[in-house]
């Protein structure tokens, strides 16, 4: 139960508990009755969160991979938690890979953003140059990065690490694995 609450920000709330949270469950946190600064009622307000576990080699595997985009369009790599685990990709980094020696990563996100079991999220430094071209894309299951790692257009290898380097999949791609 809430044992206190506080106004960190006008778009930050800090609620404490009175317990500890376990690994392993979803939590969701719903809020009603609240208003913006006009008295415009927010309605009912729902988010989850879930305590992160460490992932194991193949937990997040590399499911989809554009890295000769529509001319306007932005790369992108697809990640997927096949795992029942609820897995953090805070820190976590994409990079390439040359003469079998992983390298050129990027870091994800610094921000705790949470990927449960059987989620995808799309990994890209533009959200509109992905999703402008694929309308039935879910927006909020895209990380924007500050940047992602040169893949080439003829062939390449993508790594997925994680926040301590540990090489979590790998997956080589080539142009023959374009959809026409």
């Amino acid at each position: 139960s809430v044992i206190d609450q506080a106004l960190v920000s006008p778009n930050q709330l800090r609620i404490r508990f009175d317990g500890a949270f376990s690994i392993g469950p979803i939590y969701t946190l719903s809020a009603s009755n609240l208003t913006d600064c006009w008295g415009n009622d927010s309605g009912i307000l729902n988010g989850r969160f879930a305590v992160p576990e460490a992932a194991q080699s193949q937990d997040v595997v590399i499911n989809e991979v554009l890295f000769n985009p529509y001319t306007g369009g932005s790369d992108f790599v697809e990640v997927y938690n096949r795992s029942g685990k609820n897995i953090s990709l805070e820190g976590w980094q994409l990079g390439d890979e040359s003469d079998l020696i992983p390298g050129n990563f990027d870091v994800i996100t610094d921000l705790p953003y949470v990927l449960y079991p059987n989620e995808y999220a799309v990994l890209t430094i533009s959200v509109a140059g992905v999703a402008d071209f694929y309308p039935a894309s879910i927006r909020d299951r895209f990380i924007r990065m500050d940047a992602l790692p040169s893949y080439g257009n003829s062939s390449g290898i993508v790594v997925l690490a994680d926040s301590s380097s540990n090489v979590i999949d790998r997956f080589a791609y080539s142009e023959e694995m374009h959809y026409p």
